[in-house]
């Protein structure tokens, strides 16, 4: 899961990037490295911060997972989780954190996620 929207973002930076390097008969390593300076500028941040949510996840306990989810069911997030989209998870994330008591809550259990 996770892969179909990056890949599809993706595609038009390698079509140009291939149609480029025909037209200018240049397929050297420079050339084609466009490709993924292009990608990376479009999906790479959600992929990092997709890998690091990743990463706590599975750092963190089943008791401690049941404690975030206690503490994130609440209207609020309910409301983020209408409007979020599928294609960037984290950035719903980060607008939960901006909630400062909830922030503050969760943080124990984000530091144990990173750092176990």
């Amino acid at each position: 899961g996770g892969g179909l929207y990056p890949m599809m973002a993706s595609v038009p930076h390698l079509v140009g990037t291939v149609e480029e390097a025909f037209a200018k008969g240049d397929f050297s390593a420079r050339a084609l490295s466009k490709y993924q300076r292009l990608w990376k500028k479009e999906v790479g941040s959600e992929l990092k911060n997709g890998f690091t949510l990743r990463r706590m996840y599975n750092n963190l306990r089943d008791d401690e997972l049941n404690e975030i989810r206690r503490i994130v069911d609440t209207p609020f997030v309910h409301n983020l989780a209408e409007s979020a989209t599928i294609d960037s998870p984290s950035s719903m994330v980060l607008k939960a954190l901006r909630n400062v008591p909830m922030a503050v809550r969760l943080a124990p259990y984000l530091f144990k996620g990173l750092f176990r």
